[in-house]
């Protein structure tokens, strides 16, 4: 009796787990790439999604592309970010599915008024991931963006995802950034927050069309551009060439650049790769003044050279490695001066000076960035290292002189 009421349990079990209350057909889900928002008419939101169309991008570039763009895209308005959202229905043949959404465009004129409501809706909606990379739209509006067709990567969403991951590790003037990271510094009292900015130039229109990838170059290009600041939840300004990469520095975030280094009466005379970089901020607090020290070790090659130097002596590679940390070091307090003046804590110098004097921290928080850290004293520490010469420790320039 026993046994068959177990067979019978077991049965209703299998039954009842056998259904999928929630199942979707995957010909009903729209697989969206990336996600743009501005503002429409009367400052109401509007949505930009950029749908993946599978069957055109099945196979290789050459045969998908006379199918037809590899992307759709729709529009949606609303008075808020959900309904904006839920009304693309009206026009999307398919269920919004975020799943694999790679980017968040945000329009830079919604960017300077902030990023709360974005924010909110994004961490809050479980179907939307938070590893997706967030953007601004610089000059631009994310519709306008996610609409450029792009060769190489028929995907936009994965030309800008990929671009920003290269740009930072191989650049350093740009930041890969996710939802889920922005979130924790946008909201912080301690440290300012900074996210990448994309930009479109040429032809607008065109970058709409298949002209825009069958022409060498691109009629309408797509390109990384500069550091955007953020003071609270609101882009304030834009930090861009060496000042964006000073920042970096400061993050930590060099993996890999190059310096242009002066020398002498010739400018830009090395090219210098640096392959490795480590930074490394220290705080204290003396009679109730706060002080920080900045402190970085770089090490890279001699890759170009357009100058007479015989770097084969010890002296003379010294002198240049002088140099590049001098290049260094300028650059990053350029980089402190400037987020100085716009009163933006983005190296969370106050988050170290939280941690070390937790008392003081608390007097002065609410005044960090708009009294305290615009006069903060900071010290530049700058150990700059060339370990190799690629093979060439006389420059052509040198050799060609002495046979003269």
């Amino acid at each position: 009796m026993t046994k068959r009421l177990n067979l019978f349990a077991f049965i209703c079990i299998t039954i009842l787990l056998a259904g999928c209350w929630n199942h979707r057909e995957l010909t009903d889900i729209g697989i969206i790439a990336a996600v743009g928002i501005d503002y429409g008419q009367d400052k109401r939101y509007n949505m930009t999604f950029q749908f993946v169309n599978p069957k055109n991008i099945a196979g290789n570039q050459q045969t998908s592309g006379l199918s037809g763009p590899a992307i759709t895209i729709y529009e949606s308005e609303g008075d808020n970010l959900l309904e904006a959202a839920r009304s693309a229905s009206q026009h999307a043949p398919r269920q919004l599915y975020f799943a694999h959404t790679d980017v968040l465009m945000i329009g830079e004129e919604v960017a300077r008024d902030g990023l709360t409501d974005i924010l909110d809706i994004s961490i809050r909606n479980p179907d939307f991931r938070s590893t997706a990379t967030i953007v601004i739209a610089k000059d631009s509006t994310a519709e306008q963006i996610l609409k450029t067709l792009t060769p190489l990567d028929q995907i936009p969403a994965n030309k800008i995802d990929k671009t920003l991951q290269f740009s930072e590790s191989r650049w350093g003037e740009n930041i890969h950034l996710t939802i889920g990271e922005l979130v924790p510094t946008i909201y912080s009292k301690s440290k300012q927050a900074v996210v990448s900015g994309f930009v479109l130039k040429g032809d607008k229109e065109k970058g709409k069309q298949d002209a825009n990838i069958q022409s060498s170059p691109p009629l309408a290009p797509l390109n990384a551009d500069g550091i955007g600041i953020f003071k609270g939840d609101k882009l304030i300004t834009w930090a861009e060439g060496k000042t964006a990469r000073g920042i970096n520095w400061i993050l930590n975030n060099i993996q890999s650049t190059v310096m242009a280094v002066d020398w002498k009466d010739k400018k830009d005379a090395f090219g210098i790769t640096i392959n490795l970089s480590k930074s490394k901020v220290s705080a204290n607090v003396k009679n109730n003044k706060p002080h920080i020290t900045v402190h970085i070790d770089a090490e890279g090659g001699i890759t170009e050279a357009d100058t007479f130097l015989d770097l084969s002596k010890a002296e003379e590679l010294i002198k240049v490695q002088n140099a590049l940390r001098k290049e260094i070091k300028k650059e990053i307090e350029n980089s402190i001066q400037f987020a100085q003046k716009h009163k933006a804590d983005v190296f969370g110098f106050g988050e170290k000076i939280s941690h070390v004097d937790e008392d003081y921290w608390k007097k002065v928080e609410d005044v960090w960035n708009e009294e305290i850290f615009p006069n903060l004293e900071v010290k530049v520490e700058v150990n700059a290292f060339i370990r190799r010469t690629y093979l060439i420790s006389k420059p052509f320039l040198y050799e060609h002189k002495g046979n003269d």
